[in-house]
This record gives structure tokens, sequence and C-alpha cells, in this order.
């Protein structure tokens, strides 16, 4: 009788101190819950050079949202593509060289940190390297 009441003790014990370490739940907003705005605008270009400034906006709260701005570029007349990969916090004017002279269209594609509240964003913008 004793070895049965201690191991139903010893028990007891050992749940209770699995219970007590349990996590509870984040309170965290829901990933992908806040709209974002994605804005651009293409700047003077040299040649070889093309610079472009962006603004992202969020509908809630002041703070900037965060993630990787994807910039693709696909030229007009050969449809040859080239991709740059930024941090969103990297400024608001974002300068590429190693671009060829001619006409591009320009999608620019914010990707929200994985798990934030931000959802996804993009714009697109025409431009010409000299």
């Amino acid at each position: 009788m004793k070895k049965l009441l201690i191991g139903l003790i010893a028990a007891l014990l050992m749940s209770g101190g699995l219970v007590a370490t349990a996590t509870t739940a984040d309170a965290a907003p829901y990933p992908g819950s806040v709209k974002t705005k994605t804005s651009a605008k293409a700047l003077g270009a040299r040649p070889g050079h093309a610079r472009i400034k962006v603004k992202i906006s969020s509908s809630k709260g002041s703070k900037d949202p965060q993630g990787t701005v994807v910039f693709v570029f696909v030229n007009k007349r050969t449809g040859a593509t080239k991709r740059f990969f930024y941090s969103a916090s990297d400024g608001p004017v974002y300068s590429f060289s190693g671009l060829r002279a001619g006409r591009y269209v320009v999608s620019i594609k914010f990707k929200a940190k994985e798990g934030s509240k931000w959802k996804d964003s993009s714009d697109s913008v025409s431009l010409r390297v000299k």
C-alpha cells in the first residue's frame, strides 16, 4: 500500500511540474493582417546606373514595415531580367548599377518578414538607362 501511495504522489508531482512549465499563447497580431502600400518613383539615371525612390507605408501605426524589397528589372527590348534584393530599412532611395542602356519596366515587391504582421505589396515603374 505504501508503494502505491508513493507512486501516486510521485506521478502527481511529475505531472504538476510539466503543467507548470507549459508556455502561454503569444498575444501578437495575426501574421499578415496589416496592409501595406508600396509606391515607387524613378529618379534621374546616369549611364549604367538607375535610382528609384520607394515608400512603403502601412495602414495602422507609425512603425515602418520590416522585410525585403525585391526589384526586378525587365528590359523592354530584349526581355532580359536582373534582380536586386534590399532590406526595407536601407532607405527610401535605392541605387542600381550594372544596367545596360535601354528602357526597363521595374517591378518592386515588398516581402514582409516571415511571421510579421505586415502584408506583402507591390508597385511598378518604367525608366530609361542611358
